[in-house]
């Protein structure tokens, strides 16, 4: 009768780069019995095949409950698949290879014009590294030579450096002025595979807006301050708030479109709005470049 070497695994985490099974005090971890079997041989195309790990180790066969086991890393490769670990998720992934994505890249509309420009950080730089970084305006009209304002295409290509998960953060700002003057941020993920084939997917599950002065719930921008001076306007007032948003000071128009409430959600009038009042102002990406800047009012809280 043949024998087999006893060994005591914890299931539902198998390590990539070995045929070892590694488990944590999780949930979904299970202690297990299983056998290594040294004699158990594997052929492809009738020639014999002999698993390493990254260490040189040759690595057996497993037998649990009557099925065989073999090192998931291994076996990809020699069928012909990339393989990368994602130790954030606990997921092994798979992919084909494809020569075409030993580089990959990522595509955002800009408009430079406006003064907002994205700019990325990368969380592993040992993983990834971008290896070129290019803008290009959309193409002109037939005749045009330009056209100002156009907005056009920011292209980053990027190239893996060693297998593994990371993330690159983009966030559209101007440069200028610093964090506080962000819109709109994205988040990708980027696997790079045994091969170092790159992908690449946003992640969608991010929140996209600027920073603590965007309101999530509205979609809009905000901020918390009082009311410095006021005169009337063509549509309305126009009011100038001091306070703590992307800027201490901004101009707004308020006029029959802009929704004013109280703290108790009570529907209010632009008469309700004086010199000194203590409220908190609603507003779009939309603005001026003059300092201080000019937006329009969607809503405003009258809190004082």
């Amino acid at each position: 009768m043949k024998k087999f070497n006893k060994v005591v695994l914890i299931t539902s985490m198998i390590t990539v780069g070995a045929m070892s099974i590694i488990g944590s005090a999780s949930e979904i971890t299970k202690k297990i019995e299983a056998y290594i079997n040294p004699g158990i041989k594997v052929t492809l195309d009738g020639e014999k095949q002999v698993f390493i790990d990254e260490n040189g180790k040759v690595l057996q066969p497993i037998i649990h409950e009557g099925r065989t086991y073999l090192p998931v890393r291994n076996i990809a490769e020699l069928t012909g698949m990339s393989v990368a670990w994602d130790k954030n998720t606990q997921t092994i992934i798979l992919e084909h290879k494809d020569l075409d994505k030993i580089i990959d890249k990522i595509e955002l509309q800009e408009n430079p014009t406006t003064g907002y420009t994205w700019k990325y950080d990368i969380k592993d730089k040992d993983i990834i590294q971008v290896i070129s970084d290019n803008y290009e305006q959309d193409e002109l009209p037939e005749g045009a030579k330009s056209i100002v304002g156009k907005g056009g295409m920011h292209t980053w290509v990027i190239k893996g450096l060693k297998e593994g998960v990371t993330t690159i953060k983009f966030s559209k700002q101007r440069e200028w002025e610093g964090d506080s003057s962000i819109v709109e941020t994205k988040e990708f993920i980027v696997t790079v595979l045994s091969d170092l084939q790159v992908r690449i997917e946003e992640n969608k599950k991010v929140y996209a807006g600027g920073n603590k002065y965007f309101d999530e719930r509205t979609g809009l921008y905000k901020i918390t301050g009082s009311v410095k001076s006021l005169q009337q306007g063509k549509n309305g007032i126009i009011i100038m708030v001091e306070g703590e948003g992307q800027y201490k000071q901004i101009k707004f128009n308020v006029g029959e479109k802009t929704k004013v409430i109280n703290i108790e959600r009570n529907q209010l009038s632009l008469n309700d709005i004086k010199e000194g009042t203590r409220l908190e102002v609603f507003y779009g990406p939309k603005m001026t470049r003059s300092l201080p800047p000019i937006a329009t009012a969607e809503k405003i809280v009258i809190t004082k």
